[in-house]
């Protein structure tokens, strides 16, 4: 089946269908190329340590490392039924992370709509996109299969909004500062000036309205999104209620 990715600021969802609508069987075989890929990636990580490292510590290191994820993913390749408990296990895992991530994009959409601190803003931001590379390093397979597309898009666009929020934030500081300096030259300019220094105040006042409309509206969309995640979330805590409840 031919696969259609879309990217957020670093989550990158292929359309597969979901668990429901998938055949079991050809999951699981998906899942089993995944990591047979993988394996391909660790040998040629094998090599670069080799090249790469002068410290015969760090090359132990790094070849247990390799050698003990290498051993892990050949055994689950070897055990039919490991192969599925791991694939199940892996999405649970992969579902708290983004629960995770809607956790600590409330706080920093909150901040961005009431402006009340651009450096803990800049701080949280940063935050979040290590947390998102963390996600797309370790949940690869899960992105690719298109898990909980339905929680995790809605997550990847708001940070794409809050990353462009702190852009428009920043240039509203500049902005703010440019027409503050406009007002007062224009105040002490001689009358023969007085056109001149208008002009300036005139295009920084357009600059600072369309930086400000930029921010609103990347903090709306981000706020909308953040909600639309959490009724995902919690929809999918009351389904898994219910069936808890049924058992």
């Amino acid at each position: 089946m031919k696969s259609i990715t879309i990217c957020g600021l670093v989550l990158c969802y292929a359309l597969a269908p979901s668990l429901g609508q998938a055949d079991q069987a050809a999951e699981d075989r998906a899942f089993a190329a995944a990591l047979e890929a993988r394996l391909k990636v660790l040998e040629l990580d094998s090599q670069n340590c080799r090249r790469g490292a002068t410290d015969p510590s760090a090359l132990d290191a790094c070849e247990k490392r390799i050698d003990a994820e290498r051993h892990h993913i050949e055994a689950i390749l070897a055990n039919p039924a490991r192969l599925r408990q791991e694939s199940d296990r892996l999405r649970t895992e992969f579902r708290r992370e983004l629960l995770r991530l809607l956790a600590e994009l409330r706080p920093a959409a909150t901040m961005l709509s009431a402006q009340s601190s651009y450096d803990q803003f800049i701080l949280k931001i940063a935050g979040l996109g290590n947390h998102m590379q963390l996600i797309r390093s370790q949940y690869s397979i899960p992105l690719s299969r298109g898990d909980h597309r339905a929680l995790g898009m809605p997550l990847s666009e708001a940070c794409n909004d809050l990353y462009a929020g702190a852009a428009d934030w920043k240039q509203l500081r500049l902005a703010t500062k440019e027409v503050d300096e406009a007002q007062r030259a224009r105040a002490r300019a001689a009358a023969w000036e007085a056109d001149y220094f208008q002009q300036h105040l005139q295009a920084a006042q357009i600059r600072y309205a369309d930086a400000q409309k930029r921010l609103a509206e990347h903090t709306a969309s981000a706020l909308a999104l953040i909600q639309t995640a959490t009724r995902v979330a919690q929809g999918d805590a009351m389904a898994e209620q219910a069936v808890s409840i049924k058992r």
